[in-house]
C-alpha cells in the first residue's frame, strides 16, 4: 500500500507514470541513482488507488483551509461612521505566518559578486526564516578563514535583521562527540570536554546577543555515534544544556533536533527521540519545540499519510514541530550529480507531497530547506535552483505553492454595507483602499481564525 500510494501520488502531482516501490532492493546512497530508479520502475494506474489519493488530497486541502486560512472582513466607513459602498480594496500578503525557510551561508549573504546579489535577492523573495547552515557550529564559529569567521557571520546576521528575516541558531551543543570538535573528548577526562561545551555556549550566546530567534540547543540528541553525551554524563546533561540556554537568552526559543524521524528507514530514531522528549518534559526542562530533519533519497521517501501519523505521534507533547532540514537528494555529498528527467520529476513530486503533508498538519509550524542553490548546497542535486539560477522542477513546485497556491493577493469592491469579505492565508498583510479622491493604506497581521478591520475614509 505504501508503494502504490506514493507512486500514484507522483502520478497525480507531476504526471510521472513510474516510481521506486518499497519492496524493491533498498539502494545505497552511493549507487548510481538513475540505475537504482530504472531498475525498479513499475506502472500504477488502478482507478481505485486514484480515488484513494483524491480522497487524501481532499482531506489535506480541507485541513489547510481550516488551519492556515482566516476569514478577513474589511469595513470601510466615512467620517460619520456610515458605510462606504463601492470602495476599491486590494489585499495582499507580505509574509506567511507559517515558516517557509532555508539554510543559508554567511559568506554568500555578504558576498559582493553577482551571485552574492542573486543569493540575497532570492532569500528575500522566497523565504521568511533562515538558519545559518554551518557558521554558528562550534568549529566554524572559532575559525578565521574566508569561508567561516565571526566578523562575516555577524555581518550576515545584521543584514538579516535589517530585512526582518528571523534566524534559527544552529546549534549550541551536538548530541555526541566529534573528531572535528575544537576540544577533543578524552574518556579519561570527560569533564574537560563538558566544561568546554558549556563555556562555548556562554561565549557564543553573549556575542550573538539576540540576533537569533531560537536555538537548536542539542542537535542529534539521541544519535548513537562516538560518545553520546547522555551515555557519558547521564541524561540530565540535556536538561542542564536547556537550562543554560534559558538562563542566558530567555527570549530565544529552545529546540532539540534529530534525524531519521521522518524518512522511511528501518533504523529510524522515533522511539528514542520520543523517550528523550518525554524525559525532558518530566524533568521540567525549558523546551519550546521539536526539530525534525528530513533528508530524503529515492529509497527513503515516506508517503504523506504516514508523515501525518509521525506528526501525530509527536504532537501529543503539545510542542510545535519544525521541519528543520528538508531536501530530496541524489548522488553523493558535494557531487555535481546530473539528474535524469525522471529523477527531477520524482524529486519535484515528493517536494509537493511533503510540503502539503506538513502544511496540513496542526502541530507543524514550518519547514526549512537545507539549502536552495546548487552553488552552495551539501548535496547539489537537492537544490531548487541550478548554478545559473534557473529553477528546477522542485523549485517550480516551491514557488507555485508558497508564492501562489498558498498565497493571498485579492481585489474587490465594498458592498452596500461597506464590507469586503474574503478568506486568506495567515500572515502579514498590506491593505490599500481607494474611494473617490481618498487613498488609505494599512498593514496588519492575521493569526486567528477571523479578523475584522474598520477603515475610516476621512
Amino acid at each position: 500500500m505504501r508503494s502504490l500510494l506514493l507512486c500514484v501520488l507522483v502520478l497525480f502531482t507531476i504526471g510521472l507514470s513510474s516510481c521506486t516501490p518499497d519492496d524493491a532492493e533498498t539502494p545505497s546512497d552511493h549507487a548510481p541513482t538513475s540505475q537504482r530508479l530504472n531498475s525498479a520502475i513499475f506502472r500504477a494506474s488502478d482507478p481505485y488507488h486514484d480515488k484513494e489519493l483524491q480522497s487524501w488530497l481532499k482531506r489535506a486541502a480541507d485541513r489547510i483551509d481550516s488551519l492556515r486560512k482566516s476569514n478577513i472582513q474589511i469595513r470601510v466607513v466615512d467620517a460619520s461612521d456610515q458605510p462606504v459602498a463601492g470602495a476599491k480594496v486590494h489585499l495582499r500578503m507580505k509574509r506567511h505566518h507559517f515558516t517557509f525557510g532555508t539554510a543559508v551561508s554567511a559568506q554568500l549573504l555578504t558576498d559582493t559578486t553577482a551571485d552574492g546579489e542573486r543569493y540575497r535577492q532570492a532569500v528575500k523573495r522566497l523565504f521568511n526564516k533562515v538558519v545559518l547552515e554551518n557558521d554558528l557550529k562550534w568549529g566554524p564559529w572559532l575559525a578565521h578563514t574566508p569561508r567561516y569567521n565571526q566578523f562575516q557571520t555577524l555581518r550576515a546576521l545584521y543584514w538579516l535583521k535589517d530585512q526582518g528575516i528571523p534566524v534559527r541558531g544552529h546549534y549550541l551543543a551536538w548530541g555526541y562527540t566529534k573528531e572535528s570538535d575544537p576540544v577533543r573528548f578524552r574518556p579519561e577526562a570527560p569533564d574537560t570536554y563538558r566544561n568546554a561545551i558549556f563555556e562555548h555556549i556562554r561565549e557564543k550566546i553573549n556575542v550573538i546577543d539576540g540576533l537569533v530567534a531560537e536555538w537548536d540547543v542539542i542537535n542529534h540528541i539521541v544519535t548513537r555515534r562516538n560518545h553520546n553525551l547522555a551515555e557519558v554524563y547521564g541524561k540530565n546533561i540535556w536538561v542542564e544544556l536547556l537550562q543554560l540556554a534559558h538562563s542566558l537568552a530567555p527570549a530565544q526559543r529552545r529546540f532539540v533536533n534529530e534525524g531519521r524521524i521522518l524518512i522511511h528507514h528501518r533504523n529510524n530514531r522515533r522511539d528514542a527521540y520520543r523517550q528523550a522528549i518525554q524525559y525532558l518534559i518530566e524533568h521540567d526542562a525549558p523546551l519550546d519545540g521539536i526539530g525534525m530533519m528530513g533528508h530524503f533519497n529515492a529509497s527513503t521517501l515516506t508517503p504523506p499519510d504516514d508523515l501525518w501519523r509521525i506528526f501525530d505521534q509527536f504532537a501529543v507533547f503539545g510542542l510545535p514541530i519544525l521541519i528543520t532540514e528538508f531536501d530530496v537528494r541524489f548522488g553523493n555529498m558535494g557531487e555535481r550529480y546530473v539528474l535524469t528527467p525522471e529523477e527531477e520529476q520524482l524529486q519535484a513530486a515528493y517536494t509537493r507531497a511533503f510540503l502539503t503533508a506538513a502544511f496540513s498538519h496542526p502541530a507543524v509550524e514550518g519547514i526549512l530547506l537545507w539549502g536552495f542553490w546548487e552553488g552552495r548546497h551539501w548535496y547539489p542535486s537537492a537544490a531548487l535552483y541550478q548554478l545559473d539560477w534557473s529553477p528546477k522542477p522542485n523549485g517550480q513546485v516551491w514557488e507555485e505553492l508558497t508564492l501562489h497556491a498558498w498565497w493571498t493577493d485579492t481585489t474587490g469592491i465594498t458592498d452596500e454595507t461597506g464590507r469586503f469579505l474574503t478568506r486568506g492565508f495567515k500572515g502579514a498583510y498590506e491593505l490599500d483602499v481607494r474611494h473617490e479622491d481618498k487613498y488609505l493604506h494599512k498593514e496588519f497581521v492575521v493569526q486567528d481564525s477571523s479578523i475584522s478591520l474598520d477603515i475610516h475614509a476621512r
